[in-house]
């Protein structure tokens, strides 16, 4: 059940002004956005850098005495994030980059709860995403992969 995110690099931040999928930066583009210093509505045929994460099931966190164990622990992961509850979001601030760091932060939680869902993540290649108007209906799409450079 793996969910591709995208996050428009000129508009993603620790807040983002929309849900990270094609459809709602579609919507979101197609309208000016003051609060966001978009001022008109993206040009039709308009093209955008993104950055994209690839959300997997949720790891299940489990305190046993004073150690947390997880149901998985994936190599690899770019965010592990303690949800707010079942389906839910997670904190910006809670955001860690591999387990021990996770570790620390549920240590260091006051929580009463000796489970926690956690939001796992993977880096996908960057992309470039299109905004086109098609008879009227806002529309993202990629359309090319961003390959990253080698170093030689």
């Amino acid at each position: 059940m793996a969910e591709l995110c995208y996050y428009i690099d000129d508009y993603t931040d620790e807040v983002m002004p929309c849900h990270p999928s094609l459809e709602a930066w579609a919507e979101w583009l197609s309208k000016p956005d003051p609060e966001w210093h978009r001022y008109l509505a993206a040009d039709d045929g308009q093209e955008f850098q993104a950055s994209v994460l690839r959300f997997d099931e949720d790891i299940i966190a489990t305190r046993e005495g004073d150690e947390w164990t997880f149901s998985r622990e994936p190599d690899g992961v770019a965010l592990l994030a303690p949800r707010f509850g079942a389906g839910l979001g997670y904190d910006a601030e809670t955001i860690c980059g591999d387990f021990d760091e996770l570790r620390a932060l549920l240590d260091d939680n006051d929580a009463d709860e000796n489970s926690e869902l956690i939001a796992v993540a993977f880096d996908e290649p960057s992309v470039i995403v299109r905004y086109t108007l098609e008879s009227g209906i806002p529309t993202l799409t990629v359309v090319r992969t961003i390959e990253k450079a080698t170093v030689q």
